[in-house]
């Protein structure tokens, strides 16, 4: 079975004319994702993810809304967020609030930059 290792990029220096100039390896933070299940009769997720998947997985049927839009069993809302090729950044998602006033059964999947105030975690 092939052996998978991660491997940080070694430091490098670099000599232009007497002038040496040296560098750090590349080092970035890592995405901080959550996936869970609720029943809570309301769910607000903060602004400023990269993605947000909202899913109705209660078999008995009933809905719920996710920003305004009511969804039924099986039903999704998704949004990501999306390149500004004009400015040149990054559009996040917009705060994302959830009203389940039947207490039905939802699954919400969150990602959201390595440098965001939001921890998953304590959604």
């Amino acid at each position: 079975m092939p052996e998978m290792r991660k491997e940080r990029a070694a430091a490098a220096a670099v000599n232009l004319e007497g002038i040496s100039i040296e560098t750090d390896p590349v080092t970035s933070g890592v995405t901080k994702e959550r996936r869970w299940e609720t029943q809570d009769a309301a769910v607000t997720l903060p602004a400023g993810a990269y993605s947000v998947h909202v899913r109705h997985t209660d078999p008995t049927g009933g809905q719920i809304t996710v920003n305004g839009e009511a969804l039924g069993f099986n039903r999704y809302y998704e949004r990501s967020s999306r390149e500004d090729l004009v400015n040149r950044t990054q559009d996040f998602t917009p705060e994302v609030v959830i009203l389940n006033p039947q207490t039905k059964k939802v699954t919400i999947t969150v990602s959201y930059p390595s440098s965001s105030n939001v921890n998953p975690q304590d959604l």
